[in-house]
């Protein structure tokens, strides 16, 4: 009897024994469903937070951006009024002292005219040098300031509305608009006895007129300024790289001297010898197109060998970044 009362007991205590490691195993299921549960949350939070980190850094970039552009556009407008009020105040200067000459030129007249029936030989030499020589002369100076004002005013609106222009992006065959422009440049290229080598370009997104604006300054540019007495040659090319189109253009011309290289895209000013007539607003409105673009312009250039100007555009960009970008250059 003692036997079997002892294996009940065993038996009894290995039940209560399976008993509580059962509980013991169901603890641990629900424990390890709880930490499965904390875990998967803690994982989703890591990963919102990792994406929150990363719209962040996005943003940061694009703040970061945003301010060296409005660093750049704020240097240029300082640049830019500085230009504008030095060369519009040249020839208010000229109008106020040619204005004081012909006032001068007048006063001899009337004092001539006042005399008119006692005038000295000298008096009256002096009346007819002020009729027929310094007022006619003080007004042609006078209208040539005022033309010249008018120019200057009318680049500064060009280029004040290039900037406030809508852009309207397409897909832009580049070889087309290069050789329409070069077509249009025929005469100029002949008489310069030049070749122009049009090598693989590919398409752009862009706005159409903006573009053709853009090679056409840039072409007429390497054209007027080839050496004389030297054949000229004029490579235009372009690749897709890195998600952009990059775009050269390059010339065996006369070249920039490295001391006015800081000239090339300033408005109203020109570099190296000015024999070529113009306003010195050329490249300023192809950098401006440029920017608008969401793109970069460089030159390279060497003088008396030749110039380079290599643009870079985004190869896609909806008409909403386009907008951005104009907004911002």
């Amino acid at each position: 009897m003692s036997n079997i009362a002892s294996q009940e007991t065993t038996n009894s205590e290995a039940a209560v024994y399976q008993s509580q490691i059962a509980s013991l195993n169901e603890l641990l299921r629900v424990q390890e469903q709880i930490i499965v549960r904390q875990t998967g949350k803690l994982e989703r939070m890591v990963g919102r937070l990792h994406n929150r980190v990363s719209q962040l850094k996005i943003a940061e970039e694009k703040l970061q951006k945003y301010a060296a552009e409005l660093e750049q556009a704020n240097n240029e407008v300082k640049e830019f009024a500085y230009i504008v009020s030095h060369d519009l105040r040249a020839p208010l200067i000229n109008l106020k002292g040619f204005t004081v000459e012909l006032r001068s030129s007048l006063n001899t007249v009337k004092e001539a005219w006042d005399a008119a029936a006692g005038a000295s030989d000298s008096q009256r030499q002096q009346a007819g040098e002020a009729l027929t020589k310094d007022i006619p002369e003080a007004m042609e100076f006078i209208n040539s300031s005022a033309t010249r004002m008018d120019r200057l005013i009318e680049a500064v609106l060009k280029l004040s509305r290039l900037g406030r222009q809508e852009l309207v992006l397409e897909k832009i065959d580049m070889e087309e608009i290069v050789r329409g422009v070069l077509k249009n440049l025929g005469h100029q290229i002949e008489q310069h006895q030049a070749v122009a080598t049009v090598k693989s370009l590919p398409e752009v997104v862009a706005d159409r007129t903006c573009i053709e604006q853009m090679m056409g300054n840039i072409l007429t540019n390497a054209v007027n300024y080839l050496e004389p007495g030297r054949p000229g040659l004029i490579e235009i090319g372009g690749e897709r790289q890195d998600g952009n189109v990059t775009i050269y253009i390059r010339d065996n011309g006369r070249g920039i001297d490295s001391r006015d290289m800081p000239k090339v895209f300033a408005p109203f000013r020109r570099a190296g010898k000015q024999d070529v007539p113009g306003e010195g607003m050329g490249m300023a409105y192809v950098q401006k197109i440029v920017r608008r673009h969401g793109g970069q312009i460089r030159c390279e250039s060497v003088l008396g060998t030749g110039t380079t100007f290599t643009i870079t555009l985004p190869e896609v960009q909806t008409q909403e970044q386009g907008a951005e970008h104009a907004k911002s250059a």
